[in-house]
């Protein structure tokens, strides 16, 4: 055990001397009280030993102090993991209605009121929101030349839908025309982006105007 200096010390009346380099090479010399000329080399025995158990602590306690960081490392890491996949669930939830009925709005189009049912027949509770926030400017889905033959194909009512869900999906920040064209290929999975693309710029130029 490197870094003991050279002292006397005194065990079972016995003295020690000479701890320099290690505990191999200590020499003891030990006079024994009492006992002039007595010498007992295996006085020196206990206190080597004292000092190899005490190096032995030392290498165990560093160990344990290691084990438990260990430890306390691999239990963060579990809670942080727990937390992610937490996060992930709670966001991959669907919207749910509130505890609140939603109010149907009802709007002029085509001369005539009319609510999300009556446009659409069944609205679920997205929809209805939609509707609600963007169903009075919907009469400019009606006959517009710029929906192409795909438009005049798929009629006042489709066309329409398209156009709140384009609006839906502009306004939620960090979506684009890329997931709107999955949105609409549900229902319509033999439209191209071509035959789509005027649905998004017609709402998002009149339905819902964005900031340009």
């Amino acid at each position: 055990m490197r870094g003991l200096s050279d002292s006397t010390i005194t065990s079972g009346g016995c003295h020690v001397q000479g701890f320099g380099v290690d505990a191999a090479t200590i020499r003891s010399e030990c006079r024994g009280a009492g006992r002039p000329g007595g010498y007992r080399p295996e006085c020196g025995v206990p206190v080597a030993r004292s000092i190899v158990l005490l190096g032995d602590a030392d290498r165990i306690g560093g160990a344990i102090v290691v084990m438990r960081v260990l430890v306390g490392v691999a239990i963060i890491a579990a809670l942080c993991g727990f937390g992610v996949a937490l996060y992930r669930f709670v966001s991959e939830l669907p919207r749910t209605p509130t505890s609140r009925p939603i109010v149907s709005e009802s709007f002029t189009i085509g001369d005539r009121p009319s609510t999300c049912s009556d446009l659409f027949g069944v609205c679920d509770y997205n929809l209805q929101l939609s509707y609600n926030r963007w169903g009075r400017q919907l009469d400019v889905f009606q006959d517009a030349p710029t929906l192409g033959p795909y438009g005049r194909e798929l009629g006042f009512a489709a066309s329409a839908l398209l156009g709140l869900q384009a609006c839906d999906v502009a306004r939620t920040p960090g979506r684009t025309y890329l997931e709107f064209l999955d949105r609409a290929n549900v229902e319509h999975p033999e439209a191209t982006s071509p035959q789509l693309f005027p649905f998004w710029d017609l709402a998002t130029r009149e339905l819902c105007p964005m900031a340009r």
